[in-house]
């Protein structure tokens, strides 16, 4: 079913936020532990904090729906659907390497980067 596939698609990359909030979260940290943050100026951070959180969950998922891309991988042996490009023209290596493009550009990229 297409509707389940793509859901589970935009709650697998809506994971990616908990990377982005663990960086917020030691970044917090290291405000408070070596820099001295008092509390007053960490209540100004923390609309910061929310938007890099929400944002790049938001914007990765947002772009990845509004291509269509999420389906499922009949190439691949795990059972998710995630970033896929059917091959409809039947060049499917193209196919693959726009699919691996799109998953790192992303998913992956964004990952590393918290990393």
């Amino acid at each position: 079913n297409n509707t389940l596939c793509t859901t589970q698609g935009v709650l697998l990359h809506w994971g990616l936020t908990t990377a982005v909030a663990n960086v917020v979260l030691s970044a917090h940290y290291l405000l408070v532990v070596r820099f001295k943050f008092t509390e007053q100026a960490l209540r100004k951070a923390e609309p910061f904090y929310l938007t890099a959180i929400i944002g790049v969950g938001l914007i990765c998922t947002s772009i990845s729906l509004g291509l269509g891309i999420y389906g499922y991988n009949p190439y691949s042996r795990n059972i998710w659907c995630f970033i896929f490009i059917p091959c409809e023209n039947g060049d499917e290596g193209d196919c693959i390497q726009y699919t691996v493009i799109l998953r790192w550009a992303l998913y992956f990229a964004p990952l590393w980067v918290c990393i």
